[in-house]
C-alpha cells in the first residue's frame, strides 16, 4: 500500500501557506494532494493560525505534538493521510520461461576461438632510426 498525503483546509475561511516562496491559497473545505512534508508544513502552519485566533499562543507549534491535544486535534483535521493500493504489485510469473535463458527473442552465438597468439620473441631487437639534429641558431 502506498500513503498519499492531503492538506485539508477545514476552517470556513480563506488560507495560504506559503513554500519556497510561493504562495498557495487555499479555499474553505479545499483539499489538495501534496509530498508528506509539504502537507505536514501546511497542516502545521493552518493549526498554528486557528490557536492563535482563539488566544492560544503557548500552543503552536509545540516539540512533541503529542503532547499538546489542542494542536494536535487541529493538525489531524488539516493533515490526512490516504492509504492506496500499489497498482504494479502483481507478481506474475511466466510459466513459458526457463531460468538461466536470455529472456528477450535474441539468439545468442557462442564465442569463436581465434589462433593462437604468437608469444615468440623476435629475431632482431627493434632500433630506433636515427633522426637529424635540429640546427642550433645563435642570438
Amino acid at each position: 500500500m502506498k500513503k498519499k498525503f492531503i492538506f485539508h483546509n477545514f476552517t470556513n475561511e480563506e488560507f495560504t501557506a506559503y513554500w519556497d516562496g510561493k504562495p498557495y491559497t487555499f479555499p474553505p473545505g479545499a483539499k489538495q494532494y501534496y509530498v508528506e512534508g509539504i502537507a505536514s508544513v501546511f497542516a502545521k502552519h493552518l493549526a498554528n493560525r486557528e490557536l492563535i485566533k482563539k488566544g492560544l499562543d503557548r500552543s503552536t507549534s509545540p516539540k512533541k505534538p503529542s503532547e499538546v491535544p489542542l494542536f494536535k486535534e487541529l493538525y489531524d483535521k488539516a493533515f490526512l493521510i490516504e492509504d492506496s493500493p500499489d497498482i504494479n504489485n502483481l507478481e506474475i510469473e511466466d510459466v513459458n520461461t526457463i531460468e538461466d535463458e536470455p529472456s528477450m527473442n535474441i539468439e545468442v552465438k557462442k564465442k569463436e576461438l581465434v589462433g593462437k597468439l604468437d608469444t615468440t620473441e623476435p629475431e632482431q631487437e627493434y632500433v630506433k632510426p636515427k633522426t637529424k639534429a635540429k640546427p642550433k641558431t645563435k642570438k
